[in-house]
């Protein structure tokens, strides 16, 4: 798999009144889509010859951006 390379940004702001934070957030902030490649794992619970490769790999799509919120009290 080939790709160009690429920079993500992540933005948090909170604000504490109190006993209450407010949090906004934006993850992936320039909306960047790229690919994810994970190598699946060995199986190391087979039986002999142990270790026996039965993955192979799984490719998909980032997500995009995702803008949300929280507030948290404290008692």
């Amino acid at each position: 798999m080939v790709q160009q390379g690429y920079t993500l940004g992540d933005v948090r702001l909170s604000y504490d009144i109190r006993k209450v934070t407010f949090t906004a957030y934006v993850n992936n902030v320039t909306d960047k889509i790229y690919k994810q490649h994970t190598l699946l794992e060995t199986n190391s619970t087979a039986p002999t010859p142990s270790n026996i490769y039965l993955g192979g790999d799984a490719v998909s799509w980032s997500e995009g951006r995702i803008v949300g919120g929280s507030f948290t009290v404290r008692f």
